[in-house]
């Protein structure tokens, strides 16, 4: 296959060997948006594979303006701002922002992204390299058409599965809120 097509060879492996900084790995001293911007583009690469970028200061603004990540101190993004980026640019592929943020807020304690963000990390390059032992495995076995088919079929499986856990967690009086 790599031979034939060294582009998809190079997305798999990609794939399969992709790391997410954990916290003690960001940077400790404050960015200004467009080193968070070139940051995150480095970090999130794999997300938006000769696409768009996957975070935009307009993106990190909204964000900050909807409540899903903290405002920045004095212009200035802290290690904890860019691990809710990171969180956020990866769920936001298959979550609002809404139920992002109510994610994160559950899964937090007092606020802080740091209880969760190494979890995550680990679980997101272990779905990614689930993805790329896939696609590994099915290239060349069916045709693209076939395969992005049924990988679609299983993102929106699992889309549908999301959104029933969401519902089943919001709490009764966030359910109060949400009628009204």
């Amino acid at each position: 296959m790599s031979e034939k097509r060294p582009a998809l060879a190079d997305f798999i492996s990609g794939l399969a060997t992709c790391h997410i900084p954990r916290y003690d790995e960001l940077p400790d001293l404050p960015l200004y948006m467009d080193q968070v911007v070139v940051l995150m583009e480095r970090y999130l690469a794999p997300l938006a594979p000769g696409e768009e970028k996957p975070v935009t200061p307009a993106m990190i603004n909204n964000y900050v303006k909807q409540g899903v990540i903290p405002p920045p101190v004095n212009k200035k993004y802290e290690k904890r701002h860019l691990a809710y980026l990171v969180v956020v640019c990866v769920l936001k592929q298959v979550l609002s922002i809404s139920e992002i943020r109510e994610m994160i807020a559950t899964e937090t304690q007092d606020g802080e992204i740091y209880s969760l963000y190494d979890g995550f990390c680990a679980d997101q390059e272990d779905a990614f390299h689930a993805a790329a032992e896939i696609m590994q495995e099915s290239v060349g076995q069916m045709s693209d058409e076939k395969l992005a088919l049924q990988l679609a079929m299983s993102a929106c499986a699992q889309r549908i599965s999301v959104a029933q856990l969401m519902k089943e967690t919001t709490s009764p009086e966030e359910k109060g809120k949400k009628k009204k």
